[in-house]
């Protein structure tokens, strides 16, 4: 190909895969697909906030079961004592009976309290399987649209590797001053780096060139210039391989 050609070849490769890009980040399983993350995201933030709590409560328990070992075990201890009739001393069993009833007060008190924390523990369980269900289900559905979405991205990806492919080829090919004239204009011109000359006109920007200076570029001699308008790359004339 002459390098006029494979500008223009370069070209079509290159909006060949911006196009297919596009397409890929336009689709709808796309936008669904990053929804559906940020519900799996969430959902697992509310499961391991629920795990916590249940964890934390559990903890409590532990620390009530300990405390109401330890206060049946005084308990016990009080109550022998008065039972065995070793004390004898009258003020003595009283301050041991007001000891005991303390005791058996602070048990009753923590056996109330042990009985919400077990309660609170059903509660938060049951709450935790139908997050753990939700957080089942949401996954299993970001499973189904990512398979969505690779089956329906993956012709278009393969148009934008093919492209790719044929984009290095042809670069391989064309002249380093020329490539890299186009890929400043590219870059800057919003990827449409190539202009064809029709008539007095540059294809890419449309605006009519000065008759003179349209003129000067055909009856010149290489086939490719730049458009004093747009600043892209302009190929004047595509004459034959």
């Amino acid at each position: 190909m002459t390098p006029a050609q494979m500008l223009l070849r370069l070209q079509d490769t290159d909006i060949v895969e911006l196009r297919a890009q596009r397409q890929i980040d336009e689709l709808p399983e796309k936008a669904a697909l990053v929804e559906q993350r940020k519900k799996v995201r969430d959902v697992s933030e509310l499961k391991a906030k629920i795990d916590r709590l249940i964890q934390q409560y559990e903890r409590d328990l532990a620390r009530h079961e300990d405390e109401s070992a330890l206060l049946d075990s005084k308990i016990s201890s009080e109550q022998t004592k008065i039972l065995s009739g070793s004390v004898k001393d009258p003020r003595e069993l009283q301050n041991i009976s007001r000891e005991l009833d303390g005791l058996k007060r602070r048990r009753d008190k923590l056996d109330s309290e042990t009985l919400a924390l077990m309660e609170k523990v059903e509660h938060a369980g049951g709450q935790r399987e139908k997050v753990a269900a939700a957080l089942e289900q949401a996954t299993a559905k970001g499973a189904e649209l990512t398979e969505a979405l690779m089956t329906r991205g993956a012709a278009l990806q393969r148009e934008v590797d093919a492209a790719r492919v044929e984009r290095e080829r042809v670069c391989r090919e064309l002249d380093p001053v020329l490539a890299k004239q186009y890929e400043t204009a590219r870059q800057t011109k919003a990827g449409l780096g190539v202009g064809r000359l029709e008539g007095d006109r540059c294809s890419a920007c449309r605006v009519a060139l000065p008759a003179d200076k349209a003129q000067s570029l055909r009856e010149g001699k290489p086939d490719v210039g730049v458009c004093p308008m747009c600043k892209r790359v302009l190929v004047i004339r595509v004459p034959e391989a």
